[in-house]
């Protein structure tokens, strides 16, 4: 059952998401990729796993930031060469997942459709 949610979400994202380059959803017990989607020819899993740990360093870093009243972190956003790199939590936060977009994408549109696209499938599964 888990299996089949993860990989629908996984496809929800890929398909709705423009400029998507790949979507994985990780772990955050030990960096294991549960559901993958990419174009052909693309295996960013490696890349998604370590994306836990930069995941845990963002939220340290709020944790230990003072005159912030709202220390949690929704989402982290990476922003390389010809690539966007978008990591969010889902409710469980024991996942994460982790688009990656190409330059054409629109990341702020992204963002919205990411959030729109994890409550739908919280509210179904969780």
């Amino acid at each position: 059952m888990i299996e089949q949610f993860l990989d629908e979400y996984a496809q929800q994202l890929f398909t709705n998401v423009g400029g998507t380059i790949s979507v994985s959803l990780v772990s955050t017990l030990d960096g294991s990729i549960l559901a993958y989607k990419s174009r052909e020819g693309v295996d960013n899993r490696l890349a998604s796993s370590y994306q836990v740990e930069i995941f845990r360093n963002a939220i340290l870093s709020f944790e230990n930031t003072e005159g912030l009243s709202n220390k949690s972190v929704d989402d982290v956003c990476l922003v390389y060469e010809g690539q966007t790199h978008l990591i969010g939590l889902l409710q469980s936060k024991k996942i994460l997942d982790h688009v990656i977009l190409d330059d054409t994408a629109n990341i702020g549109l992204a963002k919205l459709l990411i959030r729109k696209i994890r409550a739908e499938a919280e509210s179904k599964f969780f």
